[in-house]
């Protein structure tokens, strides 16, 4: 069992990949690789928000996508969900481009064109959903808005989304990453964010794995800044696990097809505090719904050999 969770971790793996096992995307993808958009169009307007959510991240990681979308654009550019996909296709090759390493290792060059890139996607995304109205295009807003180092853009973005789909999870996920310290935030403003949200959501949320997402954030900056043993601290460890019984552990829990980033979340919060068979728990729902989201990014070896340890022990002691 350790194996197969040791397979999806990896940042390379595909097999594993809740994106790749989504029926609806391989089958757009397959129509995007024939050339056959009007399909293409017709699969996606039928699907509910979380399968479009998982098919959109689905092209990040398969840059050929965008290759395919350039041979149709003369033909689809003003139509709603083809500057959705094309807008996020080159949101995925700015970030690409410019790659996911610390800026300190990011050359001026790089810097460049991946801020062309990302403004040439917002004004793909921006005429998408005022041709469309599809809540989607406005979480990749926010990621590009983040890239642009643009805080009132992803705020204002955050804001109209709330209005057309009140508490979209990609899109919250999205804004704690903005509003980390990292970026443009504090450790104020992204557990007051998260704790937010939680505040008044229904038992069995899926919002809930926001807590555990914020405290991860910074930590972050808390390990960076030479600070040890943040999750060992009691006030922490108490949130999280008080977040996780109102809902992973909530009797009532719903399964949705991006229910995978709530146990991420919440398996790796548990593993960095030691606390064994709690963290178990989420990596056996890992296993049965992965992919390889972050927070796993940030684990170096040694950390991971960590994990391994108490995923191990808490299985003997059961």
């Amino acid at each position: 069992m350790w194996q197969q969770l040791k397979n999806f971790l990896r940042p390379e793996s595909k097999k594993y990949s809740n994106c790749f096992n989504e029926p609806s995307y391989r089958e757009i993808s397959n129509r995007i690789h024939q050339q056959n958009w009007p399909k293409c169009q017709s699969l996606y307007l039928e699907l509910e928000s979380d399968q479009r959510t998982l098919v959109l991240n689905g092209i990040e990681d398969n840059p050929q996508l965008l290759q395919r979308l350039r041979r149709m654009h003369d033909h689809y550019e003003g139509e709603a969900v083809f500057m959705t996909f094309f807008g996020v296709a080159l949101v995925c090759e700015g970030w690409q481009r410019r790659s996911y390493a610390d800026a300190k290792y990011v050359s001026k060059q790089q810097f460049r064109e991946f801020r062309a890139i990302l403004a040439e996607a917002q004004s793909y995304l921006e005429r998408a959903f005022i041709t469309g109205g599809d809540p989607e295009t406005l979480y990749w807003l926010i990621r590009t808005a983040k890239g642009l180092q643009d805080y009132d853009m992803a705020q204002d973005y955050w804001r109209r989304l709330q209005i057309v789909q009140p508490n979209h999870m990609a899109g919250a996920l999205g804004m704690v990453d903005v509003l980390s310290p990292k970026w443009y935030g504090s450790q104020e403003a992204v557990l007051g964010f998260a704790r937010s949200l939680t505040q008044s959501a229904p038992l069995g949320s899926l919002l809930y794995a926001l807590i555990p997402a914020a405290h991860i954030e910074v930590w972050v900056e808390a390990e960076q800044a030479g600070a040890k043993n943040y999750f060992q601290q009691s006030s922490v460890i108490e949130e999280i696990e008080l977040a996780w019984r109102l809902s992973s552990n909530y009797p009532n829990f719903q399964k949705t097809r991006i229910s995978q980033q709530l146990h991420h979340h919440f398996a790796f919060a548990f593993a960095a505090s030691k606390q064994a068979q709690l963290a178990n728990i989420e990596f056996s729902k890992l296993l049965e719904t992965p992919p390889p989201f972050k927070p796993w990014g940030y684990v170096d070896y040694k950390t991971f050999q960590g994990l391994k340890h108490h995923y191990q022990r808490g299985k003997s002691s059961q």
